[in-house]
């Protein structure tokens, strides 16, 4: 009389496969629910980006306003980019955006730029000459019509209307990207 009776070797081989497909299913399981969550926390961060730049856009347009009305040469604000330098790089790898938003982002930041640089040079003239100058003159002059382009000037690159106001357009697109599916019909695009 066998006390011990050695197993069957298929029933073995049968539970160690249910074992790995257990397995399996579950780590494909754990991954989706990871993947998920990154996704979600990225698409809150780069909303995040979208809605500083929105702002951005409107102090900048009224930064620019002021620039344009009042007689002040050398002003000490400057208008805001700052949210372009971070978010517009991790916009555009999304891979999200048409080459149309890219181009209109890309140009609006690069005139923010040249504007402010033009508002340190007049801002250093300033200093070198608190009187005034011709040269700060010149400096205010350029100012004014780099602002007046990016207000007021239509493109046909843009669909014939102004810098600023295709760059809305497109952060107002932008935004509906990374909304969340529930909040889709209650945003509208200007």
């Amino acid at each position: 009389m066998n006390i011990w009776n050695p197993p069957e070797w298929h029933a073995i081989e049968a539970v160690g496969t249910w074992v790995a497909a257990v397995g399996t299913i579950a780590a494909v399981i754990v991954a989706l629910g990871l993947a998920r969550r990154d996704t979600k926390s990225r698409r809150i961060e780069r909303r995040g980006d979208i809605v500083a730049m929105c702002s951005d856009v409107y102090q900048g347009k009224r930064r620019m306003e002021t620039l344009i009305r009042q007689n002040i040469q050398a002003p000490l604000y400057r208008i805001p980019d700052r949210s372009f330098s971070h978010g517009l790089s991790r916009l555009i790898g999304d891979g999200r955006l048409t080459e149309l938003e890219i181009d209109i982002l890309l140009e609006y930041a690069n005139k923010i730029a040249e504007i402010n640089r033009g508002l340190d040079r007049a801002g250093d003239a300033h200093a070198a000459q608190p009187g005034g100058s011709s040269h700060l003159s010149d400096e205010f002059s350029r100012n004014q019509a780099k602002a007046n382009e990016v207000l007021y000037e239509e493109s046909n690159r843009f669909g014939d209307e102004p810098l600023i106001d295709a760059t809305e357009r497109a952060l107002y697109r932008i935004v509906l990207v990374y909304s969340p599916w529930w909040t889709e019909g209650c945003i509208s695009v200007p």
